[in-house]
C-alpha cells in the first residue's frame, strides 16, 4: 500500500495491525512514516513516542521523531533524538548529517563542521555532505577547506548551481582568485 502512496489504506492496515498487537514498536514506528508522508508531524511524533516507550533503543524512532521536531522547527528536540542515535549507534551517518542539519539552523558552524566531517569519513559521498561542510568551513573562514569541499561537491554534482555559487562566492569573497571566481560565476 505504501508504495503505491494509498496511505489510508496503509493507515488502516497499521491501524488494525496494532489493534492485535498494540505494544508492537515497529507497528508504531511504520505509522509514524505514515503520518510523515502525510506532513502530520505531531501525530507522527506520537507514533515515534509509543515506539520509543516499547523500545528505548529503536534508532529508527529516534531519527524519525528527530525529523519530525526538525520539521517543526523545534531544533533543541531534533538536535536530543540524533544525538540518542549517535549514542545507540555511532557509526550512523545519517544522524551525523542531520544533526550537522539542526547546528547549521541555530548558527553553530564549528559542530556542523564536525558532524559533516564524521559523516563524509563514515561514507557520506555526495554532493550535499560537502556542500554543507564547504559552506561552515567558509563561514569560520577556512576558505582553502571550502575550496576544495566545493570542488568535491561539484565533481560528484557538476549540475548543482549551489555548489558553483558557494565555490565564486568563497573565492571572490575570500580573495583567492578573482578571475576563478568570475568563471564560475558565469557557468
Amino acid at each position: 500500500a505504501i508504495e503505491a502512496n494509498d496511505y489510508e489504506s496503509a493507515q488502516e492496515d497499521y491501524e488494525r495491525a496494532l489493534d492485535l498487537e498494540p505494544d508492537y514498536y515497529v507497528t508504531h514506528t511504520n505509522l509514524g512514516g505514515i503520518y510523515i508522508a502525510q506532513k502530520n508531524y505531531q501525530i507522527a511524533i506520537d507514533e515515534y513516542d509509543r515506539a520509543i516507550e516499547i523500545n528505548a533503543e529503536s534508532i529508527t524512532a529516534y531519527f524519525a521523531r528527530g525529523y519530525c521536531y526538525q520539521s517543526l522547527e523545534d531544533y533543541e528536540a531534533a538536535f536530543d533524538d540524533y544525538s540518542r542515535v549517535i549514542e545507540l549507534e555511532d557509526t550512523n551517518m545519517d544522524a551525523y548529517l542531520y544533526r550537522g542539519f539542526v547546528y547549521g539552523f541555530v548558527g553553530d558552524f564549528e559542530s556542523v563542521l564536525a558532524d559533516f566531517t564524521t559523516a563524509i569519513e563514515l561514507g557520506a559521498q555526495n554532493a550535499t555532505a560537502y556542500m554543507y561542510r564547504a559552506h561552515a568551513n567558509s563561514v569560520l573562514g577556512n576558505s582553502s577547506a571550502a575550496i576544495a569541499d566545493y570542488e568535491q561537491a561539484i565533481e560528484f554534482d557538476p549540475e548543482s548551481p549551489s555548489a558553483y555559487n558557494g565555490l565564486a562566492y568563497t573565492l571572490a569573497f575570500y580573495d583567492i582568485d578573482l578571475a576563478a571566481a568570475m568563471q564560475n560565476i558565469e557557468i
